[in-house]
């Protein structure tokens, strides 16, 4: 069309967002699209969390003019330059979640599973450095995407019943506070009765005597109820609290969830005794993966961050430094925890997240998951893993 030279036909250039990546950072970034009047706008992610930033500001030139658009004058009544928007530089290491997503597609298809995900923290500081969730989409493509839930960053965006690794925050509380030590024992017969239901261990096994470190060895049902007893419900509360569970963390994306731990507000001892193991409360994966994390650096708390630094238009620049938010347990109980999780890996059930050479902690978790309609839960499971390491100098949760 330029060489025919058409008479009235002209050319106008056009911006354009383009995804070198395509998939990879997808629930990290977002996408920028077009909200429902037409009007573009970042959604999702990063372009929906930092949008008026990225965007920047159009510039204007009012001028008087005459029928034909020809300025009458020079001197403009009215002008804005335009501002270019920030650049956002993030702390995601490209190899690993290059590394990280591909194992989880693979373990999609073996499993069969309908999703799956993961997330990778620094726990000194909070960075994060890898965070999947599959199936994803192509931000370039996205109008195509038939299944808008794909847009949702589960790692964020979805809270569950996370079930036995929350048994690590039940022990870290009892620990803290004094009520326990890992070689307290009990008698596990079991089950045991609540408020008319019965709580049972999985596979309806019976252990006898056992200490806090077989609890968590052979995440023991009971074993937890015990500890969290022990604690009592308000100090189970508070310290579930201050690892940061019921609350937003904080991270600079579209649409966090907080997670629900409503029911430790209520009197029924069966609230706290199912809440040990992880169940009757949500969180998100990344309040866990932040949470475990506190094992993993002394006892603090770190807020998670995903921008490292933010490059002003003016070329300024804004560097994110790590905030600790609380002290949650003594370093002490961190250590502590730590040694028991790490008998979790090298005797209990995570032993398949043994890495030759180094030291790691970690625990799984099963949880059911709960039917609305009846009230009750499916036969359907959600599994999790969540564990840090080396255990001397954690670099990853």
């Amino acid at each position: 069309l330029r060489l025919e030279d058409l008479s009235g036909i002209g050319f106008e250039g056009e911006s354009l967002r383009f995804y070198p990546q395509g998939s990879l950072v997808a629930p990290v970034v977002g996408f920028y699209g077009f909200d429902s009047a037409g009007k573009p706008r970042g959604k999702y992610g990063l372009e929906g969390f930092f949008d008026e930033q990225l965007s920047g500001r159009a510039g204007y030139l009012a001028t008087e003019s005459d029928a034909r658009g020809a300025p009458l004058s020079l001197a403009p009544k009215d002008f804005q330059p335009s501002l270019d928007g920030d650049d956002l530089i993030l702390t995601i290491d490209r190899s690993l979640q290059f590394f990280v997503c591909e194992k989880l597609r693979q373990g999609l298809k073996e499993y069969e599973a309908e999703k799956a995900l993961a997330v990778i923290v620094e726990p000194k500081s909070g960075a994060i450095l890898a965070m999947c969730d599959e199936p994803s989409f192509d931000p370039n493509r996205y109008a195509e995407v038939k299944d808008q839930s794909l847009f949702n960053n589960d790692v964020i965006f979805t809270p569950y019943e996370p079930g036995s690794v929350f048994k690590a925050f039940t022990m870290a509380g009892a620990i803290d506070a004094g009520k326990v030590t890992p070689e307290t024992t009990y008698i596990d017969k079991g089950a045991l009765r609540h408020d008319g239901f019965t709580i049972r261990n999985a596979a309806d096994k019976v252990y006898g005597e056992q200490n806090m470190i077989g609890v968590l060895k052979e995440s023991i049902n009971t074993g937890a109820v015990f500890a969290a007893e022990a604690l009592g419900r308000d100090l189970f509360k508070k310290y579930a609290q201050n690892f940061g569970f019921g609350s937003l963390t904080g991270l600079e994306l579209k649409s966090e969830a907080a997670g629900n731990i409503n029911s430790l507000n209520r009197k029924g001892g069966i609230y706290l005794a199912t809440a040990s193991f992880g169940q009757g409360l949500t969180a998100t994966p990344l309040q866990l993966v932040s949470a475990y994390a506190v094992f993993a650096n002394g006892g603090k708390l770190m807020k998670p961050y995903v921008v490292a630094e933010i490059r002003k238009s003016d070329g300024g620049v804004i560097k994110t430094e790590p905030t600790e938010i609380r002290q949650v347990i003594s370093s002490r109980t961190a250590k502590l925890i730590s040694g028991m999780l790490a008998v979790v890996v090298s005797e209990g059930h995570a032993k398949a997240a043994q890495v030759a050479g180094y030291t790691l902690a970690g625990k799984t978790g099963t949880a059911e998951i709960p039917d609305f309609e009846s009230g009750g839960y499916t036969e359907d499971t959600e599994q999790t893993f969540i564990g840090y390491g080396p255990v001397d100098d954690p670099r990853f949760t």
